[in-house]
């Protein structure tokens, strides 16, 4: 039985196909509004500020309330808590401004 010159390239074609898509995978794209593929910048700026637990420890009675960037914030507990068992949580912000910091450079005063 003969096997024609077509089919032999067929078959070539299907098995360098397969191996190329072994090899290299396809990326997953991303997702449509994500923030790695978005323009807006505002996850730059998500933060978080802390809230204390019923026996707060000094160290976050002085940061309480404090907005800080994602990348800056202490992993908790605290380096330096003294509570026997820390109950500090994370409370998560769209900004770390509070208010509208624009209006007083629009309007020329601090309302």
């Amino acid at each position: 039985m003969a096997v024609s010159p077509v089919g032999v390239s067929l078959l070539a074609l299907l098995v360098v196909g397969w191996l190329v898509s072994r090899l290299f995978p396809a990326r997953p794209r991303p997702r449509f509004g994500s923030a790695k593929g978005s323009s807006d910048a505002s996850h730059v700026f998500k933060a978080v500020s802390i809230r204390c637990g019923s026996s707060c420890c000094k160290e976050a009675e002085a940061i309480r309330g404090k907005r800080l960037l994602i990348d800056e914030v202490p992993t908790l507990p605290l380096v330096n808590c003294t509570a026997e068992k820390c109950l500090c949580t994370y409370v998560h912000h769209p900004d770390r401004r509070t208010g509208n910091m624009r209006s007083t450079f629009l309007t020329g005063s601090l309302q």
